[in-house]
């Protein structure tokens, strides 16, 4: 803007609100899962922040691996699904899907893997990010469809597993550590998020 102020989700105010978080470190943030609360199951900020940048640039990388984008720097559209329970896992996805500039869809792996799997190709997700332990039967399905490239994590959204075709995996990891050489994040996608609701709730 012309007075200096900087519109809400520019990457000026991504890297701002990451800075915030950053200044602290020691601090302990979000509940790495349901159950009370303690310093086993707890994440500090600066973690939390590490965990979403390392799955941010994934993202970014399996975007221009699936062809959905024509480079890191591209300004199109990228879908991210999310298939995941109420850990940390889950805002954290929220959070690097964000930082990575996509438009996330949330979908709860409690519904049928039908409904998640049209979900997901009728939103034209690339890459979905799901749970390690619950994903053997819905990562087959949704990759025979829209997506190219599936990344499991655990409870800390820490990456445990990034599942592609033998063809995209090699370009997956190369542009992945592309994407880690450069300063910031990229810019914030124009929809937050895409939300599918049943008829009596929507």
């Amino acid at each position: 803007h012309a007075d200096g102020s900087t519109p809400v989700g520019s990457r000026s105010s991504t890297t701002e609100t990451s800075a915030h978080a950053l200044r602290a470190k020691t601090a302990l943030s979000v509940d790495a899962n349901d159950k009370q609360a303690d310093n086993k199951h707890t994440l500090s900020f600066a973690v939390a922040h590490g965990n979403a940048t390392d799955l941010a640039v994934l993202i970014r990388a399996a975007g221009v691996a699936s062809g959905v984008l024509d480079s890191l720097e591209s300004e199109s559209q990228l879908i991210c699904g999310l298939v995941l329970k109420r850990t940390a896992a889950l805002p954290l996805s929220q959070l690097a899907a964000f930082k990575a500039g996509a438009t996330f869809v949330p979908c709860d792996p409690a519904w049928p893997s039908e409904r998640t799997v049209s979900i997901l190709d009728e939103a034209n997700a690339a890459v979905v990010i799901a749970d390690v332990g619950d994903a053997d039967g819905i990562v087959d399905q949704v990759m025979a469809g829209s997506c190219r490239v599936a990344v499991l994590v655990d409870e800390r959204c820490a990456v445990v597993k990034v599942v592609t075709s033998q063809l995209l995996e090699p370009k997956v990891f190369s542009l992945r550590d592309e994407a880690k050489a450069r300063t910031g994040f990229w810019n914030s996608p124009e929809i937050m998020y895409i939300m599918y609701t049943s008829g009596s709730t929507g």
